[in-house]
């Protein structure tokens, strides 16, 4: 396999073709590509803001090989820092596939994916004794839509209890809670909002698209009228 030039380096030296045509710069671990199944994948790099399955945002503090019982001494691994948890440390293989990874969202899909909000759906359940498996599987996911679908699921399900005269459970507040954690802080890193003012902002945003979406049907309708004189 013919060597690629490291971004930023010179020297072929410095330059490793591992496994599965998996080639990286020694020195800096600058980039990562993955030729597996026609698929070639990008690896994140150091600094970066990107989703780690269940633990949310994270920030990639390293990728290098690592010194821990079990670990593979010639692999590489993200070092990641969950922005919730500056003392957390997640390590994890760059060629993993077992946990759900990627980017967070730029300014204008963070805004797109706000705006869209009100056409998102609820979770769907089929079996309440998988109620709560569904709700993991959907945190796990990497996927916004799928958190809204299940602060939306569970905003309506808790006013549905509370017109029967009964308490929101445990288990819903702790998944309320979570993905709207999952949500504000990925949204908060794309925009540049403090978390805690996310639902405000998003309120605001959906309100004016609702009041763009309303007006420029009314606009349409009243075309058509004139149109039929």
């Amino acid at each position: 396999m013919e060597k690629k030039a490291c971004a930023g380096s010179s020297g072929s030296d410095k330059i490793g073709i591992g496994k599965l045509g998996k080639p990286f710069c020694r020195e800096k671990a600058a980039w990562f590509f993955v030729f597996e199944g026609g698929r070639r994948r990008c690896m994140f790099e150091k600094g970066e803001l990107i989703i780690y399955g269940s633990k949310g945002v994270c920030e990639v503090t390293d990728i290098s090989t690592i010194n821990i019982s079990g670990a593979s001494k010639d692999k590489l691994y993200y070092i990641l820092c969950p922005v919730n948890d500056k003392d957390g440390r997640v390590f994890t293989p760059v060629d993993s596939e077992k946990t759900a990874m990627r980017r967070i969202l730029g300014r204008e899909e963070a805004l797109a994916l706000i705006e869209g909000i009100p056409d998102i759906g609820h979770l769907w359940v089929a079996d309440e004794r998988q109620r709560e498996q569904n709700y993991r599987q959907a945190l796990s996911s990497c996927d916004c839509r799928e958190w809204i679908k299940i602060i939306k699921t569970l905003w309506m399900r808790n006013q549905e209890r509370l017109s029967q005269g009964k308490k929101t459970t445990a288990m819903d507040k702790k998944y309320f809670k979570l993905a709207e954690d999952y949500l504000y802080a990925e949204l908060s890193a794309s925009l540049g909002v403090p978390q805690e003012k996310m639902q405000a902002f998003i309120t605001e945003k959906v309100e004016q698209a609702e009041k763009g979406y309303a007006e420029k049907g009314y606009a349409e309708k009243e075309e058509i009228s004139a149109g039929g004189l």
